[in-house]
């Protein structure tokens, strides 16, 4: 059987290079730069990709970052998008090899999960991956007036595709994003969509502390709901893939409020909530 961590070896960048886009873009294993590889996504994993590789449930994930648990999985090793934590797949395969009790990484889920990325690159530390965005710090690129009007844009299919669907989420490379600028005010009938240079400076030197930026709950930010018949998959933020316009979070339940046809709120356990 193949080595899990050379699942994707083909594709791992061997080194980097200073890029223009503000982080360390991957170089080709001859060591000449190729073009446009920066803009290759790097695999990620959410708390549902990660308790896949480890056949758990993904509340085990919650447990192995608890503090009371003793962390036996460290919050720094991620990074944090629209308050939830992404672990770099490079790192989150060999974890279980590091940790006292050593945990054995499933083979053919690391092969599932690559296949459903598509082409890409592995990278083993947080600090290898690009500047990545989720709609709370989109909006901040865009000063947008409330989470709606991002939802309904993405919902009418002139938002760029996004690069990723993880743990329920979008997420989208910040090169993704600012590219589909000039369209976006092109098309725009009211809002001006203009990008904020300081919160992409922010974001590109890691220093951006804004919405999405910590971690709400430990758990069951991934949670997907089924409004009114509608698809909506909201988070217990308010992160919202098409129109939902609130959450608000109650001890047993989240309450949802769909933006479309169907106004009515509708209640939906969330057992996973923390």
């Amino acid at each position: 059987m193949e080595p899990l961590n050379n699942v994707a070896a083909k594709q791992r960048p061997s080194r980097t290079r200073a890029s223009a886009y503000g982080y360390a873009a991957p170089c080709i294993q001859d060591g000449t730069a190729e073009d446009g590889m920066s803009r290759r996504k790097p695999y990620l994993v959410g708390h549902q990709e990660f308790a896949r590789l480890y056949r758990v449930d993904p509340k085990q994930v919650a447990q192995w970052l608890s503090p009371s648990r003793g962390s036996v999985l460290d919050p720094s090793t991620a990074v944090v998008v629209s308050g939830v934590r992404y672990w770099p797949l490079g790192f989150a395969v060999g974890w279980g090899a590091t940790t006292a009790r050593f945990r054995q990484g499933d083979h053919d889920a690391k092969a599932e999960i690559i296949a459903e990325l598509g082409e890409g690159w592995e990278p083993s530390l947080a600090a290898e991956l690009p500047p990545i965005v989720g709609q709370h710090k989109i909006i901040q690129i865009f000063g947008l007036p409330a989470q709606g009007t991002l939802a309904t844009t993405i919902a009418s299919g002139r938002f760029p595709e996004r690069d990723w669907l993880l743990s329920g989420l979008m997420l989208w490379m910040l090169e993704t994003v600012l590219d589909a600028a000039e369209m976006l005010r092109e098309t725009a009938r009211t809002l001006p969509w203009e990008v904020d240079e300081a919160v992409v400076a922010a974001l590109r030197d890691g220093t951006y502390d804004g919405p999405g930026s910590r971690v709400l709950t430990p758990s069951g930010a991934w949670r997907s709901w089924r409004c009114g018949g509608h698809r909506s998959c909201c988070n217990s933020h308010g992160e919202g893939v098409a129109a939902c316009q609130k959450v608000v979070a109650e001890p047993r339940h989240a309450v949802t409020r769909c933006g479309s046809s169907d106004s009515s709120n509708v209640t939906v356990p969330s057992p996973w909530r923390a």
